[in-house]
């Protein structure tokens, strides 16, 4: 695998371990590697492994914070160093998407949301959903598409209120999305 960091094609494929995925962000000027064996740095050419997790998704935001989920919940790394939180309660993430100052995290009971330092709790924002929210897609223009595993897609304001609901009666071609 190959990139481009700082217009230098950077090659780490070699590097690395075997693994059914893996998913590279930038936060902070350094590049991090998720794999579902953990998260890697990588540095001066070399990968090194940062944390030993069963990572499922990585994402960094526009306030160089990484944000990582693992099975076990919401992992949150603050971009001056290591400052994990995990919040357990949170089962079955399926989806990140930064909305305004925010955080939406995709779960089976809804969506939630915390601010990007983590300094609110995170709380339920939205749960009309009578099926989990698999994914999230903010809009340039400001609405949120909410994919779910049965009611369609729903169109979101930034706070969360439902403006519309998309359906197989009103053109979507399936409710699970």
């Amino acid at each position: 695998f190959s990139f481009l960091l700082d217009s230098k094609q950077v090659e780490i494929l070699d590097q690395l371990p075997t693994s059914e995925w893996a998913e590279i962000q930038v936060s902070g000027g350094k590049v991090y590697v998720g794999q579902e064996d953990g998260l890697y740095m990588w540095q001066n050419g070399v990968l090194i492994k940062e944390m030993d997790t069963d990572l499922v998704q990585l994402r960094a935001d526009k306030w160089n914070n990484l944000w990582m989920l693992d099975n076990s919940g919401l992992l949150y790394r603050m971009s001056t160093g290591f400052h994990w939180k995990s919040v357990p309660s949170l089962e079955s993430i399926h989806a990140l998407e930064e909305v305004g100052s925010r955080l939406w995290i995709a779960t089976d009971q809804g969506i939630y949301a915390t601010n990007h330092s983590m300094t609110e709790p995170v709380k339920l924002l939205f749960s009309q959903s009578r099926f989990p929210v698999t994914a999230l897609q903010k809009l340039r223009n400001g609405p949120v598409l909410v994919g779910t595993l049965g009611d369609g897609v729903m169109i979101l304001d930034e706070n969360g209120r439902l403006l519309r609901v998309i359906e197989e009666s009103n053109g979507l071609v399936n409710n699970s999305v």
